[in-house]
């Protein structure tokens, strides 16, 4: 993934912004996307951070690790968490249920559609979620895939035509991309 703009080396920290502790899922505390953590002490960070989740110690804030990542998209202001599953190259933008056209905005959708393009070469999405409800953004437009449920994947379907590849990001029940040879990759613990 690349970033039209590179910050300072001025490490980042989380400092106030506890964005993430509302916009992801945590399946282990049953706390759904767009709720806020109950262990989060807003603008403070997490109360059981030394015994945090799994899921919460595995992920990583692309704005917080990647320093070409612009300062713009500093989640508490952006109201946006930007997550990279290397595992299967998707670039996933969580974005806060208050403001939910904020990836639309300038200068977000420009970077956006830029990383779907990337994404998409490489066999992988660039997804952008409101809640549980997820969208798949191309260079040109976007599909709507609505909830994606446990033992269901996202895969990239890619066609060749003669104005160059052509794609499509389709849920699937995992067993039946395994069926039809759609390599599926996995989560750690899947």
């Amino acid at each position: 993934m690349a970033a039209d703009s590179v910050t300072t080396d001025t490490p980042r920290s989380c400092g106030d912004c506890t964005l993430c502790c509302k916009v992801m899922t945590v399946e282990s505390l049953a706390k759904p996307a767009g709720r806020w953590c109950a262990e989060c002490e807003i603008g403070a960070g997490c109360r059981i951070y030394a015994t945090r989740p799994q899921a919460c110690d595995d992920f990583n804030c692309q704005w917080l690790m990647n320093p070409r990542i612009d300062a713009a998209w500093r989640p508490a202001d952006s109201r946006m968490v930007l997550n990279y599953e290397a595992f299967a190259n998707r670039m996933i933008v969580h974005v806060d249920d208050s403001r939910p056209d904020a990836w639309r905005k300038a200068p977000f959708e420009a970077q956006v559609r830029a990383w779907s393009a990337q994404c998409l070469a490489r066999g992988g999405q660039m997804i952008v979620m409101h809640g549980a409800r997820s969208t798949a953004i191309f260079p040109r437009g976007e599909k709507d895939l609505g909830v994606v449920g446990p033992g269901q994947v996202l895969v990239t379907l890619t066609q060749r035509t003669p104005m160059g590849p052509r794609y499509d990001v389709v849920v699937m029940d995992r067993e039946e991309a395994q069926r039809r040879g759609i390599a599926v990759a996995r989560r750690s613990g899947d």
